[in-house]
């Protein structure tokens, strides 16, 4: 849960947008009276809040094709991307290295590893095959800066996401 710390700073009808900008100050070196830890824990519970939580606003499907004259449909497999598990990141906060652990749903000569910052720039990206299985690797963040970093895992037409928060 929150800690008093932070609901003595923010009070309690906080925006997610106040708690942000609150991280924010105190990543960038400000003195804002409330430890990190506390931050993060209280990120960390909205985070898990909302781990779970899809929300769908509206669903369209037509039903019918036509086929121009004289042309000829054919037939194709269609891969619909698939949220298949989480990443776990640690330690997290991190400071120069992080460790990535996740299931790999199938193998795949091809599979990808992005993590983007904040803003959703990348900051890394390797294509590599990938078997089966636990994997595990190690992500040297050393001169990144601080701040909430997402990592998109994509095998084939899974996708997996996970996140971690920078420090210094």
């Amino acid at each position: 849960c929150f800690s008093t710390a932070v609901l003595q700073k923010l009070g309690t009808g906080f925006t997610i947008s106040q708690l942000f900008d609150l991280a924010s100050r105190a990543l960038g070196g400000e003195n804002v009276g409330v430890g990190l830890g506390d931050i993060t824990d209280a990120l960390g519970f909205i985070n898990d809040g909302f781990d779970e939580c899809r929300i769908v606003t509206s669903w369209s499907v037509t039903n019918s094709i036509t086929t121009p004259e004289g042309e000829e449909l054919t037939e194709a497999p269609v891969e619909i991307n698939t949220t298949v598990g989480k990443i776990t990141a640690y330690p997290n906060p991190t400071v120069n290295l992080v460790k990535l652990a996740f299931e790999i749903p199938i193998s795949t000569e091809e599979g990808s590893i992005q993590i983007v910052n904040g803003q959703g720039i990348p900051v890394y990206k390797k294509t590599v095959p990938m078997q089966k299985g636990a994997k595990e690797l190690q992500i040297n963040t050393e001169g990144w800066t601080p701040g909430p970093y997402y990592v998109i895992v994509r095998v084939n037409a899974y996708i997996m996401y996970g996140q971690f928060i920078r420090v210094e």
